[in-house]
């Protein structure tokens, strides 16, 4: 009986080599850790964005109304009428130099924020991706147990 057993377990074996089943288990069990790796990069991006909007965002926009109110203040209104008063405004406004520099610190704080919203987006992606592979291993794990019951009763 013995020597009847071992070339059932050697062709049960060749198998679930050639059904990938130990490839299939070895992903699944690797891939918990990349989901939660891409988790954490996705809500550290989104925590960011966030922590850009609270502090630097809000202080950047500060200071740029005060330096827009103070050259306003400053700013020449000899215009006849209001549409060439609210000219010489503009222009003030557009050559004032600290209303310049706190545009280009708004501008410069919307750049970063744009950089980290795309950094989300890619972990989101990345996210989606390694859940969609996690499904497909479940599927081929499902298909591979099915494949191993019906061999087992087929060699039974």
């Amino acid at each position: 009986m013995q020597a009847a057993t071992d070339p059932v377990k050697k062709y049960n074996r060749y198998l679930i080599e050639n059904l990938g089943v130990n490839d299939t288990l070895k992903s699944l069990s690797q891939i918990a850790a990349q989901i939660a790796t891409v988790e954490q990069a996705m809500f550290q991006a989104q925590h960011a964005v966030e922590a850009l909007d609270i502090n630097e965002y809000a202080q950047a926009k500060e200071e740029l109304d005060l330096a827009t109110l103070t050259a306003s203040l400053s700013a020449p209104a000899d215009g006849k009428n209001a549409e060439q008063r609210k000219m010489q405004l503009d222009y003030h406004l557009a050559t004032h130099t600290d209303v310049m520099v706190a545009r280009a610190k708004v501008k410069a704080v919307e750049a970063k924020r744009f950089a980290l919203e795309g950094m989300a987006e890619a972990a989101k992606i990345a996210l989606h991706q390694e859940q969609a592979r996690l499904k497909a291993l479940c599927l081929t794990a499902e298909l591979q147990g099915k494949l191993l019951g019906l061999l087992g009763e087929s060699v039974a």
